[in-house]
């Protein structure tokens, strides 16, 4: 029994060893112009389970999509290929090329049929007058294949080996004269062009190729032109324009190919998705690739490059989203610190160290990473369609709304696109933290500071607020957008920017100004001021109801106004305020900042920078800015005595006597002397009266004049 089973396994491998079973398949396809027209250009390639056989003849039927190609066989090209080309010992060629079309739509067949010399046969198998047939892959044929013209981008090319018609019909020639046909059936390469489209095509050793082209013998490729394309092998890199949309009509990635959307590269694909092989968005230093589709469960790689710290108390953490479907687990972000943020406690809660705990993808998470810098890679089912992110209403400990929320796309999305999104219970506006500044960028109706604008990148989460019960936020495919796009203002407001700069840090404001505003807090209009680190500079400004406000906006004022804007840092440091936009407020009006500490006055539209020193013992209150309209009252007009005052700060101004010395004289209502001092009057003159409350008698003594007027102060 043991002899019998022996014997039995020598004899399959035998067998085995002496198989001589070609194996076909297409490779190197492309698109290209021979002779005025559009040709489908792919080698035939063949491989033998055994080496030492040479080709005798060959049958090679192809089935073919007769409605995109020529029916004529003449207008086919076949070319012979490497040991299977040139001539023999006779001088004549080595074989044979014979070709015809047969059957009828929509089943027609290309027949090529290969066979050697019949005056070299005597000589038996022989590499100077056969093809000898390796075990590895070696091109027999070069066939291009015409279009039919016009040709249609979207056609399907649908060629295909015609199996039943090929096997049997191979032979190898052994001894002279002597042929014997290759074993029974032949083997097929699964990847043929039934699903791939007449309009663009990668293959590795040609790149891409495109319908199209004017000139004869070479390629074309226009990315600004939607057509459908194919990947058909390798690893194909959009080669467009950085920030410029590669646009795709249906998209097909065959089976072991990659198709990589780099790093500030941009897809659109206006069609299908057919992904059998990968999909990669990419990511680097330089930036995020993009991709705008509209297939549901498409299967794609979205990477994420961040930077990181070694340092944990540089607080340089990135608000992070991750744009699968399912499948998402704390491992993703491997070598991290990874957090949630917990609306019903309005706190952030630690995600365990195990690499499997499921991630809600619907909300946004934080993470550390305690090295220079680190990418991150989510596979799974990409995002497409309407999506609800996470959101709810509570109040904790002074905090009241807040929710971390995903970008869930592999784009950029627009926070301003007006059918984008469902906002319900919703405040206009975004918080991102910029780990540079280690600080809050902000972003509301229009206007962003930090860095921040309308356009929420590729793998990022964001703060929302939720303004009450009930919430919703909703975002689906038209907010999404390629985000090299310019930033938009609106044109009918005034801006005053203030970044406030250190060696290390910084942090910036905005007023805006606006002909119907309110100067209370308004959610619509304005934006809170989130807190960063104390060792970066904390910039903000008040509403006229006491709310700190990153974003502030105001009304046109008809009258003098001060706007407060309070300064923390928690270390002595020399500070910049670097001011901008001031140009698209109306030159009518006065922009002015006040130093309460130093008494220093700085007239914005001459000076756009005001250094200081900070020291830790100040108060935050130590700035004013000032907003005067010097046309629209006939006083002032005049030249004309003017005072106000906000709480124990008095404002007077006498624009026809700046530059002169006078007398200040301060009375209460009862004639008793508050306040006299000689002074030099500048644009905008200033004085305190602490620890008082009610209604004050100013007196400006010239030499020839004297200015008089009352107001009202609440301390």
């Amino acid at each position: 029994m043991k002899k019998l089973l022996l014997l039995l396994t020598m004899t399959a491998l035998t067998a085995s060893l002496f198989a001589q079973q070609l194996s076909w398949r297409f490779a190197n396809p492309r698109f290209i112009r021979l002779s005025g027209v559009d040709h489908l250009q792919f080698e035939v390639q063949v491989q033998c389970s055994q080496a030492g056989t040479y080709l005798w003849a060959s049958q090679i039927k192809l089935v073919f999509n007769n409605t995109a190609f020529n029916n004529t066989a003449s207008n086919w090209t076949v070319i012979r290929a490497g040991v299977f080309a040139g001539n023999n010992t006779q001088d004549n060629p080595k074989y044979t090329i014979t070709k015809t079309i047969t059957g009828n739509i929509p089943d027609k067949i290309y027949n090529i049929g290969i066979t050697g010399d019949v005056n070299a046969q005597g000589n038996g198998g022989n590499e100077d007058d056969f093809g000898l047939v390796p075990t590895t892959w070696t091109t027999l044929v070069t066939v291009s294949a015409r279009f039919i013209t016009p040709v249609d981008d979207d056609w399907l090319a649908g060629i295909d080996f015609l199996e039943s018609g090929m096997n049997g019909f191979q032979q190898h020639i052994t001894t002279p004269n002597t042929y014997v046909l290759y074993e029974n059936p032949n083997l097929f390469d699964a990847k043929e062009f039934l699903t791939s489209n007449s309009g663009r095509l990668y293959a590795t050793n040609f790149g891409w190729s495109q319908i199209g082209g004017s000139t004869n013998g070479q390629q074309f490729n226009d990315w600004n032109t939607s057509v459908s394309t194919t990947v058909w092998e390798g690893s194909g890199v959009i080669t467009q324009t950085n920030q410029v949309a590669a646009l795709v009509e249906n998209l097909t990635v065959l089976s072991g190919a990659t198709l990589n959307v780099d790093a500030l590269k941009q897809l659109t694909v206006s069609g299908t998705i057919s992904n059998n092989g990968s999909l990669v968005v990419g990511s680097d230093v330089s930036g995020t690739g993009s991709l705008l589709h509209n297939t549901n469960n498409v299967p794609g790689t979205v990477q994420r490059y961040v930077t990181g710290n070694a340092n944990l108390n540089l607080m340089d953490y990135h608000f992070v989203s991750v744009p699968i479907t399912t499948g998402a687990v704390s491992g993703l972000f491997a070598g991290s610190y990874l957090y949630r943020f917990d609306a019903p406690t309005q706190d952030w809660a630690y995600i365990g160290p195990g690499a499997t705990i499921p991630l809600n993808t619907l909300e946004g998470f934080m993470i550390y990473y305690p090295a220079p810098s680190t990418t991150y890679e989510y596979t799974g089912p990409l995002y497409n369609g309407p999506s609800s992110l996470e959101v709810s209403y509570h109040t904790v400990g002074g905090y009241s709304g807040m929710n971390l929320v995903p970008n869930p796309y592999p784009s950029a999305i627009d926070w301003n696109s007006a059918t984008g999104w469902t906002k319900t219970n919703m405040l206009d506006a975004i918080w991102i933290w910029n780990p540079v500044l280690n600080n809050y960028a902000t972003y509301g109706t229009y206007i962003g500071t930090n860095g921040a604008t309308q356009f929420i990148p590729v793998g990022q989460a964001f703060f929302v607020k939720a303004g009450g019960a009930a919430p919703v936020l909703q975002v689906n495919n038209n907010a999404r957008v390629h985000n090299g796009q310019a930033f938009f203002d609106d044109p009918n407001e005034g801006l005053i920017r203030i970044a406030s700069v250190t060696e290390q840090s910084q942090d910036e404001i905005v007023v805006r100004l606006r002909e119907t505003a309110n100067e209370s807090y308004d959610a619509i209009e304005d934006v809170e001021k989130l807190f960063g680190s104390p060792l970066s500079p904390q910039l903000y400004s008040l509403s006229t109801d006491e709310m700190n406000l990153a974003i502030n906006t105001w009304q046109y004022p008809e009258t003098a106004t001060s706007i407060p804007v309070h300064f923390m840092l928690g270390a002595n440091a020399p500070v910049a305020l670097n001011i901008s936009e001031v140009s698209s407020i109306p030159e009518q009006y006065a922009v002015l900042l006040e130093d309460l500490l130093t008494g220093t006055f700085t007239d914005l539209r001459v000076n756009t920078s005001y250094q200081f020193e900070h020291d830790t013992i100040f108060e935050a209150d130590r700035f004013r800015l000032h907003l005067q309209n010097t046309l629209g009252d006939d006083e002032l007009a005049s030249g004309q005595f003017r005072l106000w005052s906000q709480r124990e700060r008095v404002y007077f101004t006498i624009p026809a006597s700046i530059g002169n010395k006078v007398v200040l004289n301060v009375r209460d209502m009862a004639g008793r002397q508050i306040l006299e001092k000689e002074m030099i009057l500048q644009q905008l003159n200033s004085f305190t009266i602490p620890n008082f409350n009610g209604i004050i008698s100013v007196m400006v003594v010239e030499k020839e004049k004297i200015h008089q007027a009352k107001t009202l102060i609440l301390w």
